[in-house]
């Protein structure tokens, strides 16, 4: 059950100042939404041998050792600090199971920046064999890739968005809040504007789908239902277009400046 403003504020007393466990258990309850949704919003499907669990349990071991070592004298939320430690975490478990070869990864990285460009230059997504000329290889070897792509991209709207300030922008920041109040905010403006229009250049599904996601914010097994698609399928189209927005707004930004 979620605890009340007053009872939050009381919950943090008890703990670190009396030092009582059952209300340690009650902020972990109260916060455990927090891996849910920053989990989900990380991670775009299984990667190598890990499952969704595992991702979880690693995020809730995050938590239990933020609630234990955060500092509620200080002038920082606790959301912030929780959701941080969570993406650590993960990316972490991520990182031991990185099972793609740098060959492989190099050809990816390929095909992404191949696909911001052209998507750019022609103001729309691009085919199959317009991406595949581009890039020098065969129409089955990109399915092959992309088809891999999907089942090993760890990157969300969550990422950070190509800066030289110090605002931590991510691209769900800018897609989800009109009204932040962020420092620089005429350089935030701008590429939001960026970020806009790149999104409106992905296809109509993936647009869908970051919107289901993002705005809606529904699992990827409910946006799978609304599509009428699988969840694997689902999972796929995230992956695209979250490739191309990160290549596209890199693009466009590396333009402009």
């Amino acid at each position: 059950m979620a605890l009340s403003p007053d009872q939050l504020q009381q919950a943090w007393t008890d703990y670190h100042v009396y030092g009582r466990l059952d209300a340690r258990t009650e902020l972990i309850h109260h916060y455990s939404y927090l891996v849910k949704i920053t989990v989900g919003r990380l991670v775009s499907g299984p990667v190598g041998s890990l499952t969704f669990d595992d991702f979880l349990s690693a995020g809730i071991v995050a938590l239990i050792k933020s609630v234990d070592n955060f500092d509620p004298t200080r002038d920082t939320k606790f959301e912030t600090y929780a959701i941080t430690m969570v993406r650590v975490a993960v990316l972490e478990l991520i990182r031991h199971e990185d099972w793609v070869p740098r060959s492989t990864r190099d050809k990816l990285r390929l095909i992404e920046r191949t696909e911001s460009l052209l998507t750019v230059r022609l103001g729309r997504a691009p085919s199959g064999a317009e991406l595949a000329e581009a890039a020098s290889m065969g129409q089955d070897q990109l399915a092959q890739l992309q088809a891999l792509q999907s089942r090993s991209h760890i990157g969300s709207l969550d990422d950070l968005v190509p800066s030289d300030s110090d605002d931590n922008l991510t691209y769900s920041d800018l897609v989800e809040d009109e009204t932040a109040n962020v420092r620089g905010f005429v350089e935030g403006k701008a590429i939001r504007n960026v970020l806009a229009s790149c999104i409106d250049m992905l296809s109509d599904r993936e647009r869908t789908v970051v919107a289901l996601h993002y705005f809606d914010g529904l699992t990827f097994s409910e946006v799978a239902k609304v599509l009428e698609i699988s969840e694997s399928r689902a999972y796929q189209l995230h992956s695209q277009a979250v490739n191309r927005l990160r290549g596209m707004v890199r693009t466009q930004l590396a333009v402009a400046a």
